[in-house]
C-alpha cells in the first residue's frame, strides 16, 4: 500500500530504462527530454511560455548539469556521463508532485534512463497518484518507442522490487513491477508464450517485437495480500520455465 505520511497519502514512482539503443550521447537525451516537454514535463526553471521555450530551458538545464567523469581522476564508480533536472508536470500543482529527469552513461557502454515521482495527496484519497500512474504509464509506453531499451520498469516503490540493474539486463534476468517493458532481446531468448504467459493482468505485444507485461491493474493494489500472493506465482513460473530472476531491494 500507498504509505501515510501524518495526514499525507504519498505514491512513489520509478520509472527505468536501461540499455537504451537510441540515446547513446547528449544531444540524444536533448531529443528525449523535448519529448517529454510536449508530454507536459518540463524544466521547473522553464516559464509557461510553450514549448519552445521549455525545451530551450530543458537543453539549459541538462547542459549546466553535465557531468563528465571519463577523465583520468574523476571517475565516480564506472559512471561515464550524466545529467538531468526536477520537472514540473503539467495539470498538476507544485505539491501535489515532485518530480525529476535523470540520464547516465557508463564506462561499460550501457545507459539509463529514469523518471522519478512522487504524488500527494490528503490521506486516504488516492485520485492524484492513481491520475499520475495513468499519465506515467502513457509516457511509458511512448518514451519506449523513442529510446528504444533493452528492459524497463515501473514501478510502485512502496509495494514493487527496485528497478533492475544493468547485471541483470545483462543476464536477461527478470523481476516483475507494476509494469515491465521486456524488449525483442527478452522474447527472442525466452519466447513470447512463454513470456505472455506469467501471470499476471495483462501482457501485449509492442511494436518493436518487445513484450509489456503490467502485473496488476492498478499502481495502488485494492488488496495488498493478494497482489503479493500473484506476485509469489509469478515467480513461481518464472523459475518452472528456468528463467533467471532478481528482486532486489530499495535504497
Amino acid at each position: 500500500m500507498s504509505h501515510h505520511a501524518g495526514q499525507v497519502r504519498q505514491t512513489p514512482f520509478d520509472l527505468t530504462f536501461r540499455f537504451c539503443k537510441d540515446v547513446a550521447d547528449l544531444q540524444d537525451v536533448q531529443r528525449i527530454a523535448h519529448f517529454l516537454v510536449e508530454a507536459g514535463l518540463s524544466p521547473l526553471a522553464a516559464e509557461d511560455r510553450g514549448n519552445a521555450e521549455a525545451k530551450l530551458a530543458a537543453d539549459r538545464a541538462l547542459s549546466v548539469n553535465f557531468r563528465d567523469y571519463s577523465a583520468p581522476g574523476h571517475e565516480f564508480g564506472n559512471m561515464s556521463r550524466s545529467s538531468g533536472f526536477p520537472i514540473a508536470v503539467k495539470g498538476y500543482l507544485a505539491e501535489q508532485i515532485w518530480c525529476a529527469f535523470s540520464w547516465s552513461s557508463f564506462a561499460s557502454g550501457e545507459n539509463k534512463l529514469t523518471i522519478v515521482a512522487i504524488a500527494s495527496e490528503p490521506a486516504p484519497e488516492s485520485t492524484v497518484g492513481e491520475r499520475m500512474a495513468s499519465s506515467l504509464a502513457a509516457l511509458a509506453q511512448d518514451l519506449y518507442d523513442v529510446a528504444r531499451p533493452v528492459y524497463g520498469a515501473l514501478a510502485n516503490s512502496d509495494v514493487d522490487p527496485a528497478p533492475p540493474g544493468a547485471d541483470d539486463v545483462a543476464g536477461k534476468r527478470l523481476s516483475l513491477h507494476w509494469m515491465d517493458f521486456l524488449g525483442p532481446e527478452y522474447v527472442a531468448l525466452y519466447g513470447e508464450h512463454v513470456l505472455a504467459s506469467i501471470p499476471g493482468w495483462r501482457a501485449e505485444r509492442l511494436a518493436d517485437g518487445g513484450l509489456l507485461y503490467r502485473s496488476r491493474p492498478s499502481v495502488i493494489p485494492d488488496d495488498a495480500a493478494a497482489s503479493a500472493a500473484l506476485h509469489e506465482r509469478a515467480f513461481e513460473y518464472l523459475r518452472a520455465q528456468h528463467i533467471p530472476t532478481w528482486r532486489h531491494m530499495w535504497g
